[in-house]
Formats: C-alpha cells, sequence, structure tokens
C-alpha cells in the first residue's frame, strides 16, 4: 500500500479542516486526537520519504551549546523555578495543622459555654467536656480517605509528627 503523503499535506492544511476545528460542536479532546494522528502520520511519512531517499534513517540533532548558553539556560530555569515556588501557596505544618484543629475545637467549646450561660442553661454534670485521642484527630485532619487511614498507619503518622499516639486532649478541661 502507497501512502500519498502530498494527500495527507493538502488534508492537514485544508481551510476545511482549520474551520471545522473552529466551528465544530465535537469534544476538544476529539478534535485534539484527530489533529494528533495526523501530524503523527505526517512524520512518519516524512522519515518514510527521507528513508527511501537516502536509504538511511536521519542522523540524530545533537545540541552543542556554547558556555555562555548554557549558563543563560541554566539562570532562566532557574529563575522559572523560582517563580513557581514563590507562587506556590506556603501552608502550615502537618503538626501545626492538629495543633490548630485543637485550639479550634477549644475555641468553639468555650464559645458554646458562653452561649450555653447566655441562654440560662445549667451544667447539672459540670462543665461538659470532649475527649479525643490524638489517633483520632491525626486519622480524620490528615490521613481520612487514603489507603493510609488504618490504625497502624495513622500511629505511625503521629510518632512522625512528634505526637504521642496513645495521648488524648480533653477539650473544656481548663474551663470550670
Amino acid at each position: 500500500m502507497k501512502i500519498n503523503s502530498e494527500l495527507l499535506r493538502k488534508r492537514l492544511n485544508n481551510q476545511e479542516l482549520i474551520d471545522w476545528i473552529d466551528e465544530d460542536k465535537s469534544p476538544q479532546h476529539y478534535k485534539q486526537g484527530y489533529l494528533s494522528g495526523l501530524i503523527k502520520a505526517l512524520v512518519v511519512l516524512g522519515e518514510v520519504e527521507y528513508f527511501t531517499e537516502h536509504g538511511k534513517d536521519r542522523d540524530p540533532i545533537d545540541f552543542e551549546f556554547s558556555e555562555d548558553a548554557i549558563k543563560g539556560l541554566t539562570a532562566v530555569t532557574g529563575a522559572v523555578s523560582d517563580k513557581i515556588k514563590e507562587l506556590e501557596l506556603a501552608s502550615h505544618s502537618e503538626k501545626d495543622i492538629v495543633e490548630q484543629c485543637i485550639q479550634l475545637m477549644e475555641e468553639v467549646h468555650a464559645h458554646m459555654m458562653e452561649y450555653m450561660e447566655f441562654m440560662d442553661v445549667e451544667h447539672t454534670e459540670g462543665i461538659p467536656r470532649f475527649r479525643y485521642s490524638y489517633v483520632e484527630i491525626v486519622q480524620r485532619l490528615l490521613l481520612s480517605r487514603t489507603r493510609h487511614g488504618g490504625g497502624t498507619s495513622t500511629r505511625e503518622k503521629c510518632r512522625q509528627l512528634g505526637i504521642d499516639p496513645y495521648g488524648e486532649i480533653i477539650i473544656g478541661e481548663g474551663e470550670e
């Protein structure tokens, strides 16, 4: 089977194809796949034509850069890398997130107590306290919906964060 490369080139440069890409309502990935296939076919045909004409494959392209060019590329690459790091949003460490969550839970408890006092709700059994294990907090904050959400992984994560995996926190303990 002989493929007519001139026909393929005409097809790729056909104004109707360009209009189709712009106006057709087909999904974008379909259009991209179609164009990608045409371009790949054109590249393969170019290689076949070169081999037919010269009896061998093309020589690999060998890029030789001067020292100045290498230094320039290194500087540009470094600057781009630095800019990307600059644009990334900084976040707290996982340990800070756990500590801030506990602090937030204590603040919510304090606000709840203020509200109950405002509403004249009496505590017949003392001030309500809530007990959480560090394992439970770490698991819910950092490992839920991951493949590392089990007890062994969670205790190991606690150890990595410098948190006692068997310790617990009592919310409302300091309030009287």
